[in-house]
């Protein structure tokens, strides 16, 4: 992989996630204001309350249909450019060139979806579940090591699992 690509692409992801994790604080503050319960825990090695879970669950359905609306816009009306690849001045295409089609955008978005699943689910089912703090770390770190873009495919250019699954490849400008 061009070293400058996957600079520009850390970069551009590094953008687009201070976006969206502002977004998500402000919502974790609306929904924890209005959502019902207590804060108090039951148990002194609960990790969560019910109105955590109630927080947490609103956040993460309202988080996903933001991102799906935020991909969707940004790669039918901007060529294929979030406001992170703007910036560091790169582009979705599909893989082997050419523009990503509705298909394309659905694809992509699925797949999104998925690295997003992998990283907000584990830990609070394994508190649910009544698993231990470490656990939920653990989840939490392993999630994030397989959202990584590690190349599965050195030939002809190097291509991560969730390029593949997508449909997708990143060009510089």
């Amino acid at each position: 992989m061009n070293l400058n690509l996957l600079r520009s692409r850390a970069f551009a992801f590094l953008i687009d996630a201070l976006l969206f994790l502002s977004v998500m604080f402000v919502l974790i503050r609306i929904f924890n204001f209005f959502a019902p319960g207590s804060d108090v825990r039951e148990d002194a090695m609960q990790l969560y309350t019910q109105k955590d879970f109630i927080v947490f669950t609103w956040t993460m359905i309202t988080g996903a249909v933001l991102m799906v609306s935020y991909m969707t816009w940004s790669y039918t009306t901007r060529g294929g450019q979030t406001i992170g690849h703007k910036v560091a001045r790169i582009r979705i295409q599909r893989r082997g060139g050419g523009k990503i089609g509705i298909g394309g955008v659905l694809r992509v978005i699925a797949v999104g979806i998925l690295r997003f699943v992998l990283i907000v689910v584990p830990g609070p089912m394994i508190a649910l579940a009544g698993g231990e703090v470490i656990a939920s770390v653990f989840a939490l770190i392993w999630g994030l090591v397989l959202i990584m873009p590690i190349p599965v495919q050195s030939k002809p250019r190097p291509v991560s699992l969730w390029e593949i699954l997508g449909g997708y490849e990143f060009k510089s400008l």
